[in-house]
């Protein structure tokens, strides 16, 4: 079961980060989940949520790469430690 949670995570980040894949994000988002990004008030609610920032995102840093570096898992939680690298071309996001 870790090695199935690491490989969600994984899959999650290549197919919505990278390919822009909102269809997985909606298979596997929870339709209760809440975004905690610095700097707003109010965020959507669920896969909508992933949509916002990423579209923060893609305003601020048009060509951006998105990097898992490592995963923890124990139980049914994975932490994930990631980086977003890009050149800034927007506005300031957060």
């Amino acid at each position: 079961m870790l090695a199935e949670n690491k490989f969600l995570i994984r899959r999650f980040f290549q197919a919505v980060w990278m390919e822009h894949n909102f269809d997985f994000a909606d298979m596997v988002v929870s339709p209760d989940y809440v975004e905690h990004t610095g700097g707003h008030e109010r965020l959507p609610i669920g896969p909508a949520a992933i949509r916002h920032t990423i579209s923060e995102y893609e305003a601020a840093f048009p060509s951006f790469v998105v990097s898992t570096i490592g995963l923890l898992a124990e139980g049914d939680k994975v932490v994930v430690q990631w980086e977003l690298q890009g050149f800034h071309q927007g506005e300031q996001i957060l």
